[in-house]
């Protein structure tokens, strides 16, 4: 999930056990082995009115045991992705992508 307003700089913008590093974005990564609660937590932590997207992939991205992800491991990440969502119309509904 893209935390659109945290920045890693930040002095709480990795913060979160799930937040990771592109360059100074961040992003939350969740897995099939979190509780339900914390993917609830992410959502409404990640989510503004105009701007929330989410990706599944069929693999996490690879990063450096400090969190920090590289921009090609990003978009290796990015290239397995099999479900992509973001909210529309000032979150009055959303747009889901799935490869065909």
């Amino acid at each position: 999930m893209d935390d659109f307003a945290a920045r890693w700089s930040d002095p709480r913008g990795g913060e979160a056990a799930t937040a990771f590093a592109v360059c100074d974005e961040v992003y939350h990564l969740i897995t099939r082995d979190l509780d339900a609660q914390v993917l609830r937590t992410t959502l409404e932590a990640t989510h503004t009115i105009w701007h929330g997207v989410a990706a599944v992939s069929a693999s996490p991205p690879s990063m450096s045991s400090d969190r920090r992800c590289t921009a090609e491991a990003m978009r290796r990440f990015a290239a397995s992705t099999i479900h992509l969502s973001c909210i529309a119309y000032d979150g009055e509904g959303f747009v889901a992508w799935e490869p065909r």
